[in-house]
């Protein structure tokens, strides 16, 4: 397990961002084990709870930010962490949960090749509907794929864990090694008390996919897997 608060005092808001099918839910998820009334805050179900969502899904996203960032200011202002699975590739709203999050604001941005992406996002049942609007169109998918990566390179805040073949445990190390680099306090040694979990619902294997660095993270990669 592993557990952390930043080592400014500040309760943490992490952008856990990727392209879809990238295993940004089932991430989530599992850190909220070991993090005691941390808000896994799920964009995609804030949509769903909207009357008539589908009407006018670029109105349905904005109202869901709104009600993402009063929720992210409440549990910050309670002193509780807030992770953000959510695949951002413009950087208003990004702009905007830095600004609510301060000085706790992390953006750990995971990113597969762009191979596997296109083949788990066929693969998948149940897409979030904030990414499945965009993906499904031609060239969709690619193309949020690209702008995450242009985003990514172009983002000081951003600190990008290429994927590899790795299972969820790892990963988790991985994403520990980033917050305890940039202001995350470990209180707790990763372990493997959660390895016979499954992602089971989840829509996103619990294996966190893999490959090479890709392009254009402007050299801003965290604890890449050896070869």
């Amino acid at each position: 397990m592993s557990l952390f608060h930043s080592t400014l005092g500040d309760p943490l808001l992490i952008l856990l961002n990727g392209p879809p099918a990238a295993g940004k839910s089932t991430v989530a998820r599992r850190w909220l084990e070991t993090h005691p009334l941390a808000l896994n805050l799920d964009l995609d179900v804030l949509w769903r709870l909207l009357g008539r969502w589908q009407d006018d899904l670029t109105a349905t996203g904005m109202a869901a930010r709104q009600l993402g960032l009063a929720m992210c200011q409440a549990q910050l202002a309670a002193g509780r962490d807030v992770i953000v699975p959510q695949y951002l590739g413009r950087p208003e709203f990004i702009d905007e949960l830095a600004a609510v999050g301060g000085r706790g604001f992390r953006h750990i941005v995971l990113l597969p090749p762009y191979e596997l992406v296109a083949a788990r996002f066929q693969d998948r049942l149940d897409h979030p509907v904030a990414e499945a609007g965009l993906a499904v169109a031609p060239g969709g998918l690619r193309t949020m794929y690209d702008r995450l990566v242009e985003l990514a390179a172009d983002r000081e805040d951003a600190r990008v864990l290429p994927l590899r073949d790795e299972p969820v445990e790892v990963l988790l190390d991985r994403i520990a090694a980033e917050l305890q680099a940039t202001g995350g306090e470990r209180i707790r040694a990763a372990g493997r008390a959660h390895s016979t979990h499954s992602g089971a619902g989840s829509g996103e294997s619990d294996t966190a996919a893999v490959a090479d660095s890709p392009p254009g993270t402007n050299g801003r990669v965290g604890n890449e897997a050896p070869t």
